[in-house]
């Protein structure tokens, strides 16, 4: 009797179980058989998501590009039956209709990039334009991209590079002007965790802390955000607190930005962000004070953070050193993981600069900026 032809699983798994294949020929192969019809469905698997040229993963859950046999399925993943074929149907005829059922089903979209793309599409501003890379290194990873400046900062990826923003075991890493630092509860609560930075005149004038985090590498036109949460109390309500943000060390002297707030009894953020102007800078500052103060008047701080960004996103407590939170932990990012199909692997990231002119902007050197560009070029054109 002639060997079926089966797929290269099957003859995979017949290959390991040739002990039990005695006389198999002779009976009609019901071992191998038996192999097709337990491993077909895998070298389905297999042939749609090898890395060889075939349509990548999405090609499955696409009513456009899926194939025939793929559409029960498909049907299924939508949330409803397929229909049964009708008499006289020709094959094309079902396979249409099989397709426009799907269409017309709500949610058949789910998991699909058209599906993914709409659920962070919901969170974008300007364009909204979400990239995919499929395969990206394996058949089974999926890199997805949007714009960083219409991407909500809390999806940004961010470094906080002050070494204790948060105050919770002590003052380290705070410098003085003119006060004294104390972490403690002082039956106040902390914006943050259990304790916070509170901060004592101990003479007339302006007064206040500071602390820097270490930059290295190039470091002109690198743009950093300093915020911190800051609260006043007694005669310091209603007083004008100035946050700074400095570049510092290199050859140049000290450099940098100030905002103003009105201080009140409750938390409140403020942000400065600057654009560094000398290439060898080893520190960026954040420098909070108060001024035309007496001795002995108070603010409290909670929430201090340095980060290499344009704007401030949400804080990230450091206690010991910098600490980092990676993209997608904003609406984004809680989007896509929900929209992600079973099996994928997804790796989220925001991409700076929209067009030509915001990439040259962003970069400090030409090399970087090439090389932005060719990365954003690329993903426009496929």
């Amino acid at each position: 009797m002639a060997r079926p032809v089966v797929s290269q699983a099957a003859e995979d798994l017949y290959v390991s179980l040739l002990p039990l294949a005695y006389a198999d020929a002779q009976y009609d192969w019901p071992l191998l058989k038996y192999c097709e019809a337990n491993a077909g469905l895998l070298q389905e698997v297999k042939t749609y998501t090898d890395l060889n040229g075939t349509p990548p993963w999405s090609s499955i859950v696409d009513v456009e590009r899926a194939p025939f046999k793929a559409l029960p399925w498909l049907g299924q993943l939508a949330g409803q039956i397929s229909p049964n074929r009708q008499v006289g149907e020709t094959d094309q005829q079902y396979e249409d209709r099989l397709r426009q059922y799907i269409r017309d089903t709500p949610g058949f979209k789910r998991g699909s990039p058209g599906g993914m793309a709409a659920a962070a599409q919901q969170f974008l501003t300007g364009t909204k334009t979400v990239y995919f890379r499929e395969r990206d290194t394996s058949p089974y990873h999926l890199t997805i991209n949007t714009r960083k400046l219409e991407t909500p900062v809390e999806d940004w990826a961010a470094t906080n590079i002050l070494p204790n923003g948060g105050f919770e075991a002590s003052v380290a890493n705070w410098g003085t002007t003119n006060c004294s630092n104390l972490a403690t509860q002082a039956g106040l609560p902390a914006r943050f965790g259990t304790y916070y930075g509170l901060h004592t005149s101990s003479a007339a004038g302006a007064f206040g802390p500071n602390s820097t985090g270490t930059i290295s590498g190039a470091t002109l036109g690198r743009i950093f955000t300093a915020s911190v949460y800051v609260r006043g109390t007694g005669v310091t309500i209603g007083k004008t607190f100035t946050l700074t943000i400095n570049e510092t060390g290199g050859a140049s002297g000290t450099a940098g930005n100030s905002g103003t707030v009105t201080l009140s009894a409750d938390w409140q953020r403020i942000s400065v962000t600057r654009t560094l102007t000398a290439n060898d800078r080893t520190g960026v500052q954040l420098v909070p004070s108060v001024t035309a103060a007496a001795a002995g008047e108070v603010f409290h701080l909670d929430g201090a953070q340095v980060e290499e960004n344009q704007l401030a996103t949400p804080y990230i407590e450091t206690n010991s050193g910098p600490v980092s939170r990676a993209a997608g932990n904003g609406p984004i990012g809680a989007a896509l993981r929900a929209q992600k199909p079973a099996g994928i692997i997804m790796v989220y990231a925001t991409i700076t600069g929209q067009d030509w002119q915001n990439v040259v902007n962003t970069y400090a050197t030409w090399t970087a900026v090439a090389a932005a560009y060719a990365t954003i070029n690329a993903l426009e054109n496929g």
